[in-house]
């Protein structure tokens, strides 16, 4: 009998192969669902209700959801990394030039478990004992996990832009920006050095989004196939452009930093210590209670 999984995933050249039938399996049919709006709505509602058999989530919001007790368990499976530094946005008339002239400013982002926040945060301080973790704080969006806690005397303007938050002069840095407004500039002038910098050091890749299941479909063969699939639809994409500059925007830039024909490994064994950072993070920026093993996120099993 096929296993037909109602599916919310994003659109990615290197996945396109599950969705037009180029990998396939005669075990598991995914069933992919027009997502209404942006990806995160369908985040929001598989971190919430469950609505999804399979699903792409960020992994804090998919580990806090199961913290919480939301029916859910996830593959080593992360169809999105990015190095995050370029995404740091500052005021030109605020006076800052590095990470070091963060300290006391007032700071945009999206929301506070935003996994590019998240690892700019852990960046800066690891790479450059930058600390923002008691900076004034503004979000404008609301976290797909309710009652997480964020630093004290955050300030919520939902509905507003990071972009006019800057351009009005409330917010000195803005992180998660991927365009530069008027009257701004990026923090770093070479943010992909900075990052093989980090990488040189560390071996990271950060992860953004991960797959995550409804716990029903735990069963370690399904889990081994699934991870097949993906990691199959992956390799139709990669070992047809070997040129960088020809990847797209998602695997080009993790190439020019990395160097590695396949920046996004999926596995457990790939991928322990990343995940092992991304809990550490998340426990000093006060995501989850403890500083949990790395299996906690991820489901130990290996693309066959």
């Amino acid at each position: 009998m096929v296993i037909r999984l109602r599916s919310g995933i994003g659109s990615h050249a290197h996945t396109d192969a599950l969705r037009d039938g180029r990998v396939s399996s005669p075990r598991v049919r995914l069933e992919f669902e027009a997502v209404e709006g942006v990806l995160r709505n369908a985040m929001t509602r598989m971190a919430r209700r469950a609505e999804f058999d399979l699903c792409e989530m960020s992994p804090t919001s998919y580990l806090m959801a199961r913290l919480d007790g939301a029916p859910l368990i996830a593959l080593p499976v992360f169809p999105y990394r990015q190095f995050p530094l370029g995404q740091i946005v500052v005021r030109s008339d605020a006076g800052m030039h590095g990470p070091g002239d963060l300290a006391g400013k007032r700071i945009g982002t999206r929301t506070w478990a935003q996994p590019t926040g998240l690892w700019i945060r852990e960046i800066l301080r690891s790479q450059y004992e930058c600390d923002l973790l008691h900076s004034e704080w503004i979000f404008v969006a609301e976290d797909p996990v309710p009652g997480i806690r964020r630093p004290e005397e955050a300030v919520d303007r939902r509905g507003e832009t990071l972009a006019s938050l800057l351009a009005d002069g409330h917010v000195d840095v803005a992180i998660g920006l991927a365009e530069v407004p008027d009257g701004c500039q990026p923090l770093f002038a070479q943010p992909a050095e900075e990052a093989r910098s980090w990488y040189e050091r560390t071996c990271l890749i950060p992860v953004n989004h991960l797959i995550a299941l409804r716990a029903e479909h735990g069963d370690p063969g399904l889990t081994r196939e699934l991870c097949r699939m993906f990691e199959a639809a992956k390799r139709e994409f990669l070992d047809g452009v070997h040129d960088s500059g020809q990847a797209g925007p998602e695997v080009g830039p993790l190439r020019l930093v990395t160097g590695l024909h396949d920046p996004l490994p999926y596995g457990w064994s790939a991928n322990e210590a990343v995940c092992g950072a991304l809990i550490a993070a998340m426990h000093r920026q006060g995501m989850c209670d403890a500083d949990l093993p790395a299996s906690q996120l991820v489901e130990a099993v290996e693309p066959a």
